[in-house]
């Protein structure tokens, strides 16, 4: 019997979603997200998307480390000497990019997005459509989105094992 080969597939992490819980910053181990997508799939593509301030660069360090690309999105706007923040900046960049791929990329057939955000759906609905299997990697149960879960074919739950980053 022939074994079942692996997808090809990229993960998308909306990282803001992730290293902050409640208003606070939280230590996440960087290296659950590429091992647990490479027991889903082949990834091509590894990006992690946030408006960045790491002024040691330790972060980044860090998801370079893991093979994860880190994509700077600008998510902070300054209005009369005060910064307010763009929402969904990140949201948006990872669905343009989400998107690009599909269309340039056929043979990436799998999508793992890293976020519980409802705000997905759309996305989830339309990589689907063009045949493309969605799983979502999810900090835990609060954090996601009874609609998103409902439109993925599969989820998975943030547990550290290990030490965090």
């Amino acid at each position: 019997m022939e074994q079942e080969s692996k997808p090809n597939a990229t993960l998308l992490i909306d990282w803001e979603n992730f290293d902050t819980r409640k208003g606070k910053r939280e230590k996440i181990d960087i290296s659950w997200f590429r091992k647990e997508g490479e027991k889903i799939g082949n990834i091509a593509a590894c990006l992690a998307f946030a408006g960045f301030s790491d002024s040691q660069g330790k972060l980044i360090s860090v998801l370079h480390r893991n093979r994860i690309e880190p994509r700077f999105t600008n998510t902070k706007r300054i209005t009369k000497g005060e910064n307010e923040t763009i929402k969904n900046a990140a949201d948006l960049h990872l669905c343009v990019e989400a998107m690009k791929i599909a269309y340039q990329y056929p043979a990436i057939n799998c999508f793992i997005l890293a976020s519980g955000d409802g705000g997905f759906v759309p996305l989830v609905r339309e990589l689907k459509s063009m045949g493309n299997r969605v799983v979502v990697f999810v900090r835990d149960k609060e954090t996601l989105s009874r609609n998103l879960k409902n439109e993925v074919d599969d989820c998975l739950f943030y547990s550290c094992r290990g030490e965090a980053q």
